[in-house]
């Protein structure tokens, strides 16, 4: 049963606050703007919410999508305005998502004169009260439109900021460097209280001040760290030489990224204590001997060496185990064995590596197997017969297929699209067959398999 306003009125405040606080992201943005109209009390309650998490994209209703901010100036301008004339909404902010990479179009032409005077006036008073660095260049800036500015103007009245979500372009890194600059007592001004920082540079690395993004991965309450589009390549990428503990997060994302062998040898030395690592790259495999300083798979052990006994969970992707580009599979490129990797419980990589279960560490509880089109029954037979005597904890094996039908891990040659397993009557027993085999090989073995693909379901729902 709905309840309706006056119900909801009723309620003691810590049940509304339970309640109200179900409704995130920007999907429920207009029902908190609902709540907050219905009385002052319900406005008093819902307000600060709807200023925890501010979003580079809104939701529109009528086509149930999520959609770029039309103008990303005029909402951030009008955001830090609020926070500068409302310092108890500032210390409800936990979360920015800012897409920083603005279109030349972006603008405050719309607004009334009296408007844009005012918030500039209410900005740069901020500028000169919270005392940051070179604050005519800010004042300036903040004059121009310009985002990096306003991100920081943001994070000053925010103290509580936890999560950052950047999209950096044109600007780079450039203005940002009062986020990290330590204060008084030594720690950031703005983020000493930053526990996750994301960005992805739509520039790949190529501006120069991307090299600073060393400093922000310095940050003392870093827990998780993404970084997208790392390209090695890129003039501004930076070597990240730095002294062993410089990083203190214990997770690092490293997505659509290509990094030599000593780039990422230095990031790991550099971290205290990782515990988890995700790396993908989406470089094109033709690409990589001419463009791309993408690091070898027979590379990549050695680069995580000075993190062996403390990664507890990995993710690669090389897209070195495509079958399109490599139709055999003893050609696939080889990591090694990751048996010396005793504390690692979690591992996805590409099914090239997996010519050996024996090379997985001995706590594994969970694998699962990337771009996994090549066939698996010699693959699974090993496994199961490795966990007669190894691999006690193992609970999960999971096969992901990188073409579906997934009918190249059934063995089956030639090219077929989901629409053949209702149309092809031979490919359709070839693959009840296939899956039947699997079925067999892996029928008394400890750990549950899963092959995330519809034709397997159709098979175990007796539907082939």
């Amino acid at each position: 049963m709905t309840m309706t306003m006056a119900q909801l009125e009723t309620l003691p405040t810590e049940t509304l606050l339970d309640i109200i606080s179900c409704l995130r992201g920007p999907r429920d943005v207009r029902t908190l703007l609902s709540l907050c109209l219905t009385s002052k009390r319900l406005w008093m309650i819902t307000q600060p919410f709807l200023y925890n998490v501010f979003y580079k994209y809104v939701f529109d209703h009528n086509n149930g999508i999520y959609v770029k901010r039309a103008s990303r100036i005029r909402p951030l301008l009008a955001f830090a305005r609020t926070l500068a004339l409302r310092p108890d909404l500032g210390g409800q902010v936990f979360r920015l998502c800012i897409n920083a990479n603005h279109d030349p179009s972006d603008s405050v032409g719309e607004w009334s004169a009296a408007v844009r005077n005012e918030t500039i006036a209410v900005l740069n008073s901020v500028i000169h009260q919270k005392r940051i660095p070179c604050q005519l260049e800010y004042v300036t800036a903040i004059n121009g439109a310009r985002m990096n500015p306003l991100i920081v103007v943001i994070a000053a009245l925010a103290p509580n900021l936890e999560n950052l979500d950047l999209v950096s372009g044109r600007e780079g890194l450039r203005g940002l460097r009062p986020l990290y600059l330590p204060g008084p007592d030594g720690r950031p001004a703005y983020l000493s209280r930053l526990k996750s920082l994301h960005i992805k540079d739509k520039l790949k690395m190529r501006h120069p001040t991307m090299s600073e993004v060393v400093d922000l991965m310095c940050l003392p309450s870093l827990k998780e760290f993404s970084l997208a589009f790392c390209e090695g390549n890129g003039s501004g990428c930076p070597i990240f030489e730095l002294p062993t503990g410089s990083f203190k997060f214990s997770e690092l994302h490293l997505i659509r990224a290509s990094l030599d062998a000593t780039r990422l040898t230095n990031i790991m030395r550099a971290c205290e204590n990782l515990e988890v690592l995700a790396y993908e790259t989406t470089v094109p495999w033709d690409a990589r001997r001419r463009v791309s300083c993408q690091f070898p798979a027979p590379a990549l052990l050695p680069c995580l060496e000075p993190q062996r006994q403390n990664l507890k969970s990995l993710r690669v992707d090389l897209d070195v185990a495509n079958p399109i580009a490599i139709e055999k599979w003893h050609r696939c490129p080889q990591y090694g064995s990751f048996r010396a990797f005793e504390n690692l419980k979690h591992l996805e990589v590409e099914q090239g590596i997996l010519h050996d279960f024996g090379n997985l560490p001995p706590n594994i509880e969970t694998v699962t197997v990337l771009a996994c089109d090549y066939p698996v029954y010699d693959m699974m037979a090993g496994l199961a017969e490795y966990c007669k005597n190894d691999f006690s904890r193992l609970e999960l094996v999971s096969l992901r297929p990188k073409f579906p039908p997934a009918s190249g891990l059934l063995g089956i040659p030639g090219a077929y699209t989901f629409n053949d397993l209702e149309d092809d009557d031979w490919f359709r027993e070839q693959y009840r067959v296939g899956c039947a085999t699997l079925d067999t090989i892996v029928n008394d073995v400890n750990f549950e398999l899963e092959v995330e693909c519809d034709g397997w379901e159709m098979y175990q729902h007796g539907e082939l």
